[in-house]
């Protein structure tokens, strides 16, 4: 996650980097808050006031912050998975499906992009849909040279 000049030579910036270390949530959660005021629309801020949304329980407000990242002009495909499942998580399973199916458009070679729509799509009932989406993401995975075995796996997609 990339932060500007501006952010980065704000002294609250590294405090609120330190309490989120310190996993002082709450503290870092109001520190970001503060710089928002003043970096309106900053998607670093924005991500992690959403990932600490998330971890509070609260995937609505986490959906709202990562789309104000987009209205930013922050279009980073991973800003579409987490809003996907931030979505997911509140309960609007269609909305996080069509982020991730506009994300494959976008990238038809996004491997874990196909791995989470067919998640996705067998939470939502669709069986062929998920198998659609899970054989595209073997296809293109693999075309990556990823996912033959244990060491071209990422150890955080295998139990995907």
């Amino acid at each position: 996650m990339a932060e500007p000049l501006a952010l980065r030579a704000d002294p609250r910036w590294q405090r609120a980097l330190e309490l989120d270390a310190q996993g002082q949530a709450l503290s870092a959660e109001a520190t970001y808050a503060g710089l928002l005021r003043e970096h309106a629309g900053e998607p670093a801020l924005l991500r992690r006031m959403a990932r600490l949304a998330m971890m509070r329980g609260d995937a609505a407000r986490a959906a709202s912050l990562l789309r104000s990242c987009r209205r930013g002009g922050d279009s980073d495909d991973s800003i579409a998975i987490e809003l996907s499942h931030a979505l997911a998580e509140s309960g609007q399973l269609e909305a996080a499906e069509q982020e991730l199916e506009a994300l494959v458009q976008r990238e038809p070679d996004h491997a874990l992009g196909w791995l989470l729509l067919g998640r996705l799509r067998e939470l939502g009932g669709d069986s062929l849909g998920a198998l659609q989406a899970w054989l595209q993401a073997v296809v293109q995975a693999r075309q990556a040279g990823r996912w033959f075995d244990e060491a071209t796996t990422p150890r955080a997609w295998a139990p995907l």
